[in-house]
């Protein structure tokens, strides 16, 4: 039998050039993993930040309420918010921001459609030249980083930060001008 049957003609009906291979919807984000929660979790008990107890506590309280597990177990006490920054920051080879001392150049804001920084958990905090410095939850997330570089045309410096989406408003607030430390800029190498 020959590869090339002359009497069934070959069928072209995809076009890799076809607008509808072109516009079709972008997968809904996934949430975080719960393996990466857990390889984080594992790395925070061997550096002894956190006990076995702990960490299983905050996986189940994870399962059942969602979000990031760095911020669940802050959130029930059983880690210091600083020293999980510190421990980030190590972790990935990135300095460290403390947003309540981060004054926004609403200018800034303006860079970043609100949905975007919400998504994926930013905040930018800075721009010198063609660099943007951009507060993030998690710094790996290279799909954020893509899409922000090719929103703002910027190259993005990314930093630690706990969590930009749930500071927000009180760097809007040190923005705005309002509170003690509205000028200081909280960057931090640890």
């Amino acid at each position: 039998m020959p590869f090339f049957d002359k009497a069934r003609p070959l069928d072209y009906t995809f076009d890799r050039f076809s607008d509808t291979n072109r516009t079709m919807p972008a997968p809904p984000p996934s949430p975080p993993s719960s393996v990466a929660s857990e390889k984080l979790g594992r790395l925070l008990v061997a550096a002894q930040l956190l006990s076995e107890d702990q960490l299983q506590r905050g996986i189940i309280a994870q399962k059942k309420t969602g979000g990031r597990l760095g911020s669940i177990l802050v959130r029930m006490g059983f880690l210091d918010e600083g020293k999980l920054l510190t421990f980030l920051s190590q972790q990935f080879g990135l300095p460290s921001v403390d947003l309540s001392q981060v004054k926004v150049d609403p200018a800034l804001l303006k860079l970043i459609p609100a949905e975007t920084i919400k998504k994926y958990r930013v905040l930018p905090i800075k721009r010198a030249g063609a660099v943007v410095t951009l507060a993030m939850a998690d710094p790996s997330d290279v799909f954020a980083l893509d899409d922000i570089k090719f929103l703002t045309g910027y190259t993005i410096e990314p930093v630690v930060a706990s969590d930009p989406g749930r500071l927000r408003p009180t760097a809007g607030e040190r923005q705005a001008g309002t509170g003690d430390d509205a000028g200081r800029q909280g960057l931090h190498r640890r």
